[in-house]
């Protein structure tokens, strides 16, 4: 065993840096485990291959699998890391949009309309009546039945998130979802255990930057601009945004994270 003098000197792959490695154009066996051969030449540790925009190879496909075979055995005969990462491009849920095919697993948020007629077809999640002081209510708020003098109707919708080439025609995952994370275990990380020979020599799994998503936003405006904000927690305070809050605490993450080591 090195001491950490030697360590320090000459590392082994476990404290070398690891690249994030794009895959991102048509896949080729003798082009990848050249690029990994100039990965170990230049200092390299490990890998992480990583799903990026351009691909042409099939995302999970026949392919995909046989080729992160080829890069592990590669690694291994170099003592390298191989390392996976679980999404074609970023935030991990959808699973590039296999998960989000399926309508329910689709990110949700919501809408506020002010003084909205009663007679709208959609029903509505919640309505309360306020006095609205600039960005506060005051001196709070109340279920609505029917305005007194100086109130205002707020009527809150769920709305599904619509679909964007990012997520290759579909939309981000709905993470409050426990069947949504499922479907993402399922179409991605179980699949690497049975599809890869060499899933065993696998270092780890990268997930990236899951997150609920913003609560009055779905990001669509092909502008680039938010189509709302986040009411910060503080001015609607309880029940109207603890209980949203409640259940955001890292729910993707611990799903994800428990049953992938189960």
């Amino acid at each position: 065993m090195k001491t950490l003098e030697q360590e320090f000197h000459n590392p082994s792959a476990a404290y070398r840096g690891k690249p994030f490695w794009a895959w991102n154009g048509k896949l080729e066996e003798q082009e990848l485990l050249r690029q990994i051969d100039v990965l170990h030449e230049m200092g390299f540790g490990g890998f992480f291959m990583h799903s990026r925009t351009g691909l042409q190879t099939e995302y999970l496909g026949e392919d995909w699998f046989r080729l992160t075979d080829a890069c592990i055995k590669r690694a291994q005969e170099l003592g390298m890391e191989p390392w996976i990462y679980d999404e074609d491009r970023w935030p991990s849920g959808c699973a590039g949009g296999l998960v989000t095919k399926e309508p329910p697993f689709r990110r949700k948020y919501l809408t506020l309309t002010l003084n909205e007629a009663a007679d709208s077809s959609e029903p509505p999640l919640a309505v309360f009546a306020a006095r609205i002081d600039g960005l506060s209510l005051s001196p709070g708020y109340r279920s609505f039945d029917r305005l007194q003098p100086g109130e205002t109707k707020l009527v809150f919708r769920v709305h599904t998130m619509q679909p964007q080439s990012v997520y290759n025609g579909f939309t981000d995952s709905d993470r409050l979802s426990l069947a949504a994370t499922e479907r993402f275990l399922d179409v991605t990380h179980r699949q690497y255990a049975a599809r890869c020979t060499e899933f065993s020599s696998i270092r780890g799994v990268f997930t990236d930057e899951p997150h609920r998503g913003m609560v009055f936003s779905d990001f669509s405006d092909p502008g680039g601009r938010s189509r709302g904000r986040t009411i910060c927690r503080r001015r609607l305070r309880r029940p109207m945004a603890s209980r949203c809050c409640r259940v955001c605490r890292s729910c993707f993450c611990f799903c994800a994270g428990s049953r992938f080591q189960g």
